[in-house]
């Protein structure tokens, strides 16, 4: 479970922190857990049982991620974008748009799919000895995923290759 919240951090965590810049990012992961923390606790309220590790809070990656790695220009998955700059420039999606685009969509339905299979059926399936708290999964992804505006900071098109900064102004009279 560590391994794989590891490598989903290391895929969508990047292309978020250029995009929300550090601090936003960090607030980011936070609301993110916290709104998984909710989701489960909504659901499972009688479960006193510790949630432990930080898959809400990648949830919530891949929620925001959603937002604009199907859109034109942007990479189709997310280790397509480690090392690419220019992913905070690619224009977000709408939350309609989200759900209309049919690769969006059908990433996002994959993503419920095997979050039923392998959260609730983890124990019958023999993936795992404990309950997984699929729930918030589903809490810290569609927090991402509405949450996403609130965090990204205004599109900036990158400058023309060759093109020179502008000279600040000039202080003489």
């Amino acid at each position: 479970h560590v391994l794989l919240n590891t490598i989903w951090l290391v895929a969508f965590g990047p292309p978020i922190a250029r995009r929300f810049g550090a601090p936003g990012f960090l607030i980011f992961m936070a609301v993110t857990a916290i709104a998984s923390a909710l989701a489960h606790w909504a659901l499972s309220s009688m479960d006193f049982s510790p949630l432990v590790g930080a898959s809400g809070a990648d949830s919530g990656l891949m929620g925001a991620a959603t937002r604009f790695m199907f859109q034109p220009g942007a990479p189709l998955g997310a280790f397509g974008s480690i090392g690419r700059p220019q992913v905070e420039t690619v224009p977000a999606a709408s939350l309609s748009q989200v759900f209309v685009e049919r690769r969006s969509l059908i990433f996002i339905l994959i993503w419920l799919g095997t979050n039923f299979i392998f959260g609730a059926g983890a124990q019958i399936l023999g993936f795992s000895d404990a309950p997984v708290a699929w729930v918030a999964h589903l809490g810290g992804f569609f927090a991402g995923l509405v949450l996403f505006p609130l965090f990204d900071r205004p599109f900036r098109a990158p400058p023309m290759s060759g093109e020179l900064a502008p000279e600040p102004p000039s202080m003489e009279a």
